[in-house]
């Protein structure tokens, strides 16, 4: 058993001996020669393709009929601001809300011009095959929006006002279409209102300012106000004129008679109702009186001064004596009024005489520093005496 074992042991040496010899002499055998390519000059070498584009997108017939049924405007006109952006704002409206690519706007955007508008476009996307939506709006403003036509309407800002017969609604229309080119003038909304009040009518204007309101939309709806109820006193005023001119005509044989004594306002009240015209009350504080409200202007309302209210108005300090002498007065006129009435129920039939003034004088009169004021009413407008 030995010796098979030691002669196992042997045949692996000898094995083992043989693979050592076998890579030695493999080292030294020198290496091979080198490969020779021939190159040709003349051909031009071969690169590598690139990553090809990606497929311009297809808008679908799904899409179109999506961003048709947000109904979009339609642009077609030449060089007409107004309308160009008009249609951007519609068009960028429908974008906020439709998930779109740049590429896929401007083909949906394309897709409604029509016109001289397409015509234009066509030229545009033959020269730029891919283009982005921020270059397409850089574009259509160069085409339908040059500066030469922002100055101009940035110019007709500046010299908007409301004249004529335009009302504050026209004129807020114009203001608000036209302050889109003339940003620079009202950065905040402080500038927009002072702007706004610049160009109302005078009477309008400044009836407006001495509110001191602060934000345009303020300003906008008491302009509106004013306009309705000056536009409500005027067709009270030309209806009184209708009916007292159908009531009096002028073929009168004599000075019309004299039928209210005593109390200015109490007569005046009597012509209304005898006429069968009343004066509404007006919408802003509810009273019942002509012209312009001055409630919240924090102006006088019997001197119209902006120092002190009517209450604390020194020029409408009156004496108790004195109002109680009215008071008096008016008891005389309505006793004097009656008696007047009795007469004439008296003398019907007699034919028509000449009418007599009485007046009614209560005595000597002592004089007073105290002022004595009041309020009348002379061809239908409250008159402060």
């Amino acid at each position: 058993m030995l010796v098979m074992e030691s002669n196992q042991r042997l045949e692996r040496l000898e094995q083992q001996v043989g693979m050592i010899l076998a890579l030695l002499q493999n080292q030294n055998q020198p290496p091979p020669p080198p490969l020779v390519v021939n190159v040709d000059l003349n051909v031009p070498p071969i690169i590598p393709p690139e990553n090809p584009p990606p497929p311009e997108p297809v808008i679908n017939e799904v899409r179109v009929r999506d961003f048709q049924k947000l109904k979009p405007l339609v642009f077609h006109r030449g060089i007409d601001p107004i309308k160009a952006n008009e249609w951007l704002e519609s068009v960028e409206k429908i974008f906020q809300v439709m998930t779109c690519m740049d590429r896929e706007k401007v083909a949906l955007a394309a897709y409604n011009l029509i016109g001289e508008a397409r015509r234009w476009w066509n030229l545009v996307s033959k020269a730029e095959p891919r283009m982005e939506w921020t270059h397409f709006l850089v574009l259509f403003n160069q085409k339908y929006l040059p500066q030469a036509i922002k100055d101009s309407k940035s110019m007709e800002f500046q010299n908007l006002k409301q004249r004529g017969n335009m009302t504050v609604t026209e004129y807020d229309a114009q203001f608000t279409t036209l302050a889109h080119y003339a940003e620079h003038l009202i950065p905040n909304d402080s500038m927009k209102a002072r702007r706004f009040e610049d160009g109302l009518q005078p009477d309008l204007g400044r009836a407006v300012k001495l509110l001191k309101l602060e934000t345009y939309a303020e300003v906008l709806d008491r302009a509106l106000m004013l306009e309705a109820e000056e536009e409500n006193n005027k067709r009270i005023r030309e209806l009184k004129k209708r009916r007292y001119a159908n009531s009096n005509p002028r073929v009168n044989n004599g000075p019309p008679k004299r039928q209210n004594v005593g109390n200015p306002n109490r007569g005046n009240q009597n012509q209304y109702q005898n006429r069968g015209v009343l004066r509404p009350n007006c919408p802003t504080c509810g009273a019942n009186h002509p012209g312009v409200c001055l409630k919240g202007t924090g102006v006088c309302y019997s001197c119209g001064e902006a120092v002190h209210t009517r209450k604390n108005c020194p020029k409408l300090q009156t004496n108790p004596v004195a109002a109680q002498g009215n008071g008096n007065q008016r008891g005389s006129a309505n006793a004097g009024r009656n008696n007047s009435n009795q007469r004439q129920t008296g003398n019907a039939g007699q034919g028509q005489r000449q009418g007599r003034v009485y007046a009614l004088v209560p005595g000597n009169t002592q004089e007073s520093e105290n002022v004595v004021a009041g309020t009348l009413m002379i061809c239908y407008q409250h008159m402060h005496l």
